[in-house]
C-alpha cells in the first residue's frame, strides 16, 4: 500500500478580528496592570527600608520620615500611613500644614480614588479620553484637598500654606 499524499491546504484554526482585538486589549491592560504593580512594589520596598517612625501632635495616621522622596505623600489602601521628607520638618508650621494636607488627603478618600483610577486605565488604556481624565482627577484631588486645608487654616495663612506646599 501507497502511503497516502501529504495534507497541504490545511490551515489551522483562525483568529477573526473580533479575537484579535480583545487578545490586543487584555494584552495591553495586563501588561499596564503588571506595571503598576511592579512600580508600587518598589515603592513600598522603598519606603520600607528607608522610613524611620516619627510621633507629631495632631497626627491621625502613622507617620514616616522618609529622605528619598521628591515629595511628602500618602502611600497604602486599608491601612495608609503618611511620609514626609526632611525638607516639610524644617519648621513646625510647615510640618503642622504637609500633616494637615496628607491628612485631608485621606480624609477624602483619595487614596482609594488612586486606586480606581488605576484600575480604570487597565481597563480603558487604549483611549485617550480615560488618561485626561485620570490626570485631571488627580489634579482634582489635589486641588479640593488645597481648598479644604486653606478653610481649616483660615484665609490668613493661605498664602503660608502655599509656600509650605511648593516648597
Amino acid at each position: 500500500a501507497e502511503p497516502a499524499p501529504p495534507v497541504t491546504d490545511y490551515v489551522g484554526p483562525r483568529l477573526g478580528a473580533d479575537a484579535l482585538l480583545k487578545l490586543v486589549w487584555l494584552a495591553g491592560g495586563c501588561a499596564l496592570a503588571a506595571a503598576l504593580i511592579v512600580l508600587n512594589g518598589a515603592m513600598y520596598f522603598r519606603l520600607r527600608g528607608s522610613r524611620r517612625r516619627l510621633e507629631l501632635p495632631g497626627a491621625s495616621r502613622r507617620v514616616y520620615l522618609a529622605d528619598n522622596l521628591p515629595s511628602p505623600c500618602v502611600f497604602g489602601i486599608i491601612s495608609p500611613a503618611i511620609y514626609l521628607t526632611p525638607a516639610a520638618l524644617e519648621t513646625p508650621e510647615r510640618a503642622e500644614m504637609v500633616l494637615l494636607h496628607e491628612q485631608t488627603h485621606i480624609r477624602h478618600g483619595d487614596h482609594v480614588w488612586a486606586l480606581l483610577r488605576c484600575a480604570l486605565l487597565c481597563v480603558y488604556w487604549f483611549d485617550p479620553f480615560v488618561w485626561l481624565a485620570a490626570y485631571l482627577s488627580r489634579r482634582d484631588a489635589e486641588l479640593a484637598c488645597d481648598e479644604s486645608c486653606v478653610r481649616r487654616l483660615g484665609v490668613e495663612k493661605r498664602f503660608d500654606y502655599g509656600g509650605a506646599i511648593v516648597d
